[in-house]
Order: C-alpha cells, then sequence, then structure tokens
C-alpha cells in the first residue's frame, strides 16, 4: 500500500450535533472519509483565560486516508462551529485487515 493510502483516524470535536452531522454528511458525500462517526454527549475539560471549563462537546471520528488528511483539515475548519477546532491526524497501527481495505476502496474510488 502506498503512504499516501495509507488509512488514518481524524479525531475532531464540536460544540453541537447539528454542525458535526453536517460536517460528516459532506464529508462522505464528496468522498473524503470511508466513514465517521458521531459520539455526542461528551465532557470536556480544559484551561480557557485563567480558569478551568467543562463544556459538553461532539466527538467525531473519521475514517479516511493520508492523501485526503489536508483536505480533510480545510474542509473541517471551513466548515466548523469553532474558531480553533481541535483536530487530531493518527495513524492507524492496526486492525481489520478486510476492515481497513473496504475503508481504503471507499476513498479510492474519488481517486480513480
Amino acid at each position: 500500500m502506498l503512504v499516501d493510502q495509507e488509512p488514518i483516524i481524524i479525531y475532531v470535536t464540536f460544540g453541537c450535533l447539528s454542525n458535526a452531522k453536517e460536517v460528516a454528511s459532506k464529508a462522505i458525500k464528496a468522498q473524503m472519509a470511508a466513514c465517521i462517526n458521531i459520539i455526542p454527549d461528551a465532557i470536556s475539560f480544559y484551561e480557557w483565560e485563567g480558569n478551568i471549563e467543562e463544556t459538553s462537546e461532539v466527538i467525531m471520528v473519521i475514517k479516511t486516508i493520508k492523501s485526503c488528511q489536508d483536505q480533510l483539515i480545510t474542509f473541517i475548519k471551513t466548515h466548523h462551529d469553532y474558531e480553533e477546532p481541535a483536530i487530531i491526524c493518527l495513524p492507524i497501527k492496526g486492525g481489520s485487515a478486510t476492515y481497513l481495505k473496504w475503508a481504503v476502496s471507499q476513498i479510492e474510488k474519488k481517486i480513480k
């Protein structure tokens, strides 16, 4: 498998479910991702301007390939409800070979 076709996970948090659903739907339609999970009702803790904050957020887990990473980051930032969204890209070091093959093939349809 070529390096740019290696599967990756992109982890993103959103402030509201409707924004996450909109981004997920458009990313799948554009074939930038094979599958996207949305997990509502996450609680995030962080420090902001000297205060400890507790916020309800929505987690998005995107299964895609390395060659779509930069395009997806730009797309998410353009359509996201936060000024500076948390976007973290992670390599996939293992998993179900048949699932990963399927995920890559979903995105390769667009590339070909």
